[in-house]
């Protein structure tokens, strides 16, 4: 790609970008974009986030260049004076951002990235030619023009995160096992996993509010309960041809508030849990464990991992619902219960 000497190729090619990107969104589910797929763990809807942040910067930037200010860069709190504070500087502002970012409702977020680019477009679309292609025009930008700037927090970022999404896309046939007994094994080794962890802790480890939100070891215990049971239901339902409710009455995904519900579903499934003995949370653990192996053991592949088994999952085989509420989940809780159990030490 050539870069864009007029403003006309600029506009274009910033919405090119964006055109390509929402097209790949378009092609994901709402679990998809709010599961931890990316880099470090993000999620789709985190890159999203950390685009509009980068796309306001640029645009107060700018504004503040074209009010006569010499910009200093990032933001106040992460600025750097020479270039190799920049990439720490950098990495400590993203992951400001994505603490600030990261609770965020996927619709909201969405609906901030239609708008932050649209804001972008009517931006750019005001601004001089000379103010944006001009290598000399701002003394800030030390002999680089301000397009420079817009093309990496607009088209350049988008090829970025973008990549990162398709490089994600391209992987899953190597990343859910390609057969029933490989899911049960791998189901069994993350169970055995926990079964070993739990082994080393007390009673009173397993209730302490030690982990994130709070949350004790107890109620990651029941929230892993609660979704394999939504899951010996949905599975039931799909085998039967009845309609299945995601996430449940009441928690139901409309349009793009799945990661809203979500999180207000999980609130609600610990105020129900809390309270609940850590002897009868272990009994039910163990219970539900063996309901889910049984479960699956006595489907069939096509069921599993057929994509077009079961019409009501759009072209989805049952392999990444399955693999979201048993062994991925696992992986999940675990991580926490290590790094607390590391801290503590």
């Amino acid at each position: 790609m050539n870069e864009p000497t007029t403003k006309p190729e600029l506009l274009n090619e910033i919405e090119r970008a964006h055109q390509d990107m929402v097209r790949v969104l378009a092609s994901m589910s709402d679990e998809e974009k709010v599961a931890p797929i990316l880099q470090d763990s993000w999620s789709v809807k985190d890159s999203l986030a950390h685009i509009v942040a980068w796309e306001k910067m640029a645009m107060d930037w700018m504004t503040r260049s074209l009010e006569g200010e010499q910009v200093k860069r990032f933001i106040e709190g992460f600025q750097y004076d020479t270039e190799a504070e920049r990439e720490p500087v950098m990495h400590a502002l993203n992951r400001h951002l994505y603490e600030q970012n990261k609770n965020r409702a996927l619709h909201e977020v969405m609906g901030e990235f239609r708008a932050t680019h649209r804001a972008m477009l009517e931006f750019v679309a005001q601004v001089d030619e000379r103010d944006l292609f001009d290598p000399n025009r701002f003394a800030w930008r030390n002999g680089s023009p301000a397009s420079d700037m817009i093309g990496g927090n607009t088209y350049a970022h988008y090829a970025e995160h973008q990549g990162w999404i398709l490089e994600w896309r391209a992987r899953p046939p190597s990343i859910y096992p390609a057969t029933k007994e490989e899911l049960l094994q791998r189901i069994h080794a993350r169970h055995a996993e926990m079964a070993d962890l739990l082994a080393s802790l007390s009673f009173a480890q397993m209730s302490a509010p030690e982990l994130d939100g709070g949350w004790s070891v107890k109620d990651s215990l029941a929230h892993l309960i609660a979704w394999q049971t939504l899951l010996l239901d949905w599975l039931g339902k799909y085998q039967r041809g009845e309609t299945v409710t995601r996430w449940a009455p009441g928690f139901e995904i409309e349009g793009d508030n799945a990661d809203a519900q979500m999180h207000r579903f999980n609130a609600h499934l610990y105020e129900q849990n809390k309270d609940r003995a850590l002897e009868d949370v272990l009994n039910d653990f163990r219970a539900t464990f063996s309901r889910v192996t049984i479960t699956l053991d006595g489907m069939s592949e096509n069921e599993i991992f057929d994509p077009q088994h079961f019409p009501a999952r759009n072209g989805r085989p049952l392999i990444t619902l399955v693999a979201g509420d048993t062994y991925e989940h696992y992986d999940e809780h675990l991580g926490w219960m290590r790094a607390w159990l590391a801290k503590s030490k």
